[in-house]
């Protein structure tokens, strides 16, 4: 959607400029659309709280440990490279690999 790739700012912008063609004043516009997306903050807020309590519920645990998360997500897009430039005759790390070609691991 193109509210995804426009910069917040000019989103507010767009909005305020709105409101002043319709014949409010540009200060009260301002006003007015900050307000707004006060408003749609608060709403994200809940949403997120809401369904963080909903995994909860179903026995899902936060994805916490930041730096712990994260090295498993690079490993993962680490192996799948090897992977695809293994199986496309690219030259990539064999000692990340069994000599059966399953995976060992980065550091192996």
């Amino acid at each position: 959607p193109d509210e995804l790739r426009r910069h917040p700012a000019d989103a507010f912008v767009e909005r305020q400029m709105e409101l002043i063609e319709e014949g409010t004043a540009p200060e009260e516009a301002y006003r007015i659309v900050a307000a707004e997306q006060e408003r749609e903050g608060d709403v994200r807020a809940l949403e997120e709280r809401t369904a963080r309590g909903v995994a909860a519920a179903l026995g899902a645990e936060p994805a916490d440990g930041g730096d712990e998360s994260e090295m498993r997500g690079q490993t993962l897009l680490l192996r799948r490279f090897a992977e695809e430039a293994r199986d496309m005759g690219l030259p990539y790390p064999r000692h990340w690999f069994h000599p059966d070609g399953s995976w060992k691991g980065v550091g192996a």
